[in-house]
């Protein structure tokens, strides 16, 4: 098998080695079913094609950009479409047996740019610094001795701004402070709460830099999909999982997932958290990537130097299965340079421009058939509340009502299209596709635990900006 499943069966067999010991069994043949859902695996491949690969064809290199897509299932952790790559870092004929490639998707450390933004935006409501209506001012430029000055994309201002109004038009000069204030080791644990794997080193040499705002620490592509499946599922966390099941050629079973949701962020700050985000699509820098009537959260990651552009998005929290939320990654596999060898992004892609417009024409076809689902309202956790919340008080007869006005915006415009279709894979002699799992939760632990202090492993995408682009 080559191309994109090739990577798809790979990682399905590697699960299956995980969990099933017995080779004999293996040997003998088996029947695997696994998470992928045909349509949305051929709607990952058409997409990348139409948004990226078809732009690139003509250009001339042996580290062209490439892109990765990850779809998963918040409620429970089912993998519905994987695209690892085309094959390869430069070829479409490499195969994974050949050793030569990787796949892009769960083995790419890139930096995530701003799309770490929300992580730091949860972790001001968890440990009570900020809320989602608190003002702040964004100037263009944050002098920050004693390391580089912050700036923001294009010089925007956004002074007296809600921090929601901040993440959607991507204000570095806000984020970056914000993160100071609540303690960026405290980002890490509210990011690893997410669901970024401990083994993903939030830190240089156990110290995490406010610039974790910025995403400097690099992570895959399938991390940031759990990151932000757990915002978008309420604060409940899940591990990613292809294999549903494994059966013997007679019929009987080897083993079964039993998926489960942990919840590791409050689920007041999670409702915060995703309604700021869903301001990103509406009216900020991730137009790019709107479904119509069906509500996203989501946010575009732009890193230094236009090096990596990313957009992450969900489609909502459900008690059934259905909804999704992907990732998606656009850079170089081999080195880390600037993506200005796009043709029509010579000034560099933003995460608001290609990865939405994948994001955009993927979901189209995914979801389509599937329920509109409205995320909660915000809870307010922390902060300031909007004077519609406030109830009167009993001797009160004329209620006063505190009106806030809207921060003023940023001027930043995103770009991109899209649409998508069809199919994908498995392991083994006999295998198919499948349905759904259920998911179970676990009462609410508490998220203050201590920043881990691990290191990450192969880093493409390494290295620490001062500053990111705002998209």
């Amino acid at each position: 098998v080559t191309g994109p499943d090739a990577f798809v069966l790979d990682a399905v067999q590697k699960e299956v080695a995980a969990h099933v010991t017995d080779e004999n069994a293996l040997a003998l043949g088996t029947v695997i079913v696994t998470t992928i859902d045909k349509n949305a695996q051929a709607a990952a491949i058409q997409a990348e094609d139409d948004k990226l690969n078809n732009l690139v064809k003509g250009v001339k290199s042996d580290d062209p950009p490439v892109s990765a897509l990850v779809a998963m299932q918040p409620s429970d952790g089912a993998i519905r479409a994987m695209y690892g790559g085309q094959g390869g870092t430069s070829t479409s004929s490499c195969t994974v047996r050949q050793g030569g490639c990787v796949n892009l998707a769960t083995q790419g450390l890139f930096q995530p740019g701003s799309s770490f933004k929300p992580y730091v935006l949860a972790a001001a409501e968890t440990y009570q610094t900020a809320g989602i209506l608190t003002r702040m001012n964004g100037p263009a430029v944050l002098p920050d001795p004693p390391g580089p000055d912050v700036h923001n994309d294009s010089g925007e201002v956004c002074n007296n701004c809600q921090l929601d109004t901040a993440l959607a038009q991507s204000v570095n000069t806000i984020y970056v402070p914000l993160a100071k204030q609540v303690g960026p080791s405290n980002v890490a644990v509210i990011a690893h709460n997410a669901g970024i794997p401990q083994s993903i080193s939030l830190s240089d040499n156990g110290v995490t830099s406010d610039r974790i705002a910025l995403g400097v620490y690099p992570v895959h592509p399938i991390d940031q999909a759990v990151g932000y499946g757990s915002l978008c599922n309420g604060g409940r966390t899940v591990s990613p999982f292809l294999v549903r099941s494994v059966k013997n050629r007679k019929g009987d079973s080897i083993y079964n997932v039993q998926p489960k949701a942990s919840q590791r962020i409050r689920q007041e700050v999670a409702s915060d958290t995703t309604y700021a985000m869903q301001q990103v699509v509406t009216s900020g820098t991730g137009k790019a990537a709107a479904l119509g009537g069906r509500p996203v959260a989501g946010k575009t990651g732009t890193t230094q130097n236009n090096t990596n552009a990313w957009f992450i998005g969900c489609t909502g929290p459900a008690k059934n299965n259905g909804q999704l939320v992907t990732a998606v990654w656009v850079g170089h596999a081999a080195a880390v340079t600037p993506l200005t060898d796009i043709p029509g992004f010579s000034k560099g892609l933003f995460g608001g421009q290609v990865p939405a417009g994948i994001f955009q024409e993927f979901m189209t076809k995914a979801m389509e058939g599937k329920p509109v689902v409205q995320f909660p309202k915000p809870a307010y956790y922390v902060g300031p509340k909007p004077a519609s919340t406030v109830t009167p008080s009993p001797t009160t007869t004329t209620p006063s009502p505190t009106t806030t006005t809207p921060s003023p915006k940023p001027t930043k415009t995103p770009t991109a299209t899209t649409t998508v279709p069809p199919t994908t894979t498995t392991a083994a002699p006999t295998t198919t596709t499948s349905a759904a799992a259920t998911t179970t939760s676990q009462p609410p632990p508490t998220t203050t635990t201590a920043a881990p202090t691990t290191t990450a492993g192969g880093a493409a995408g390494a290295g620490a900006p001062s500053s990111a682009p705002g998209g």
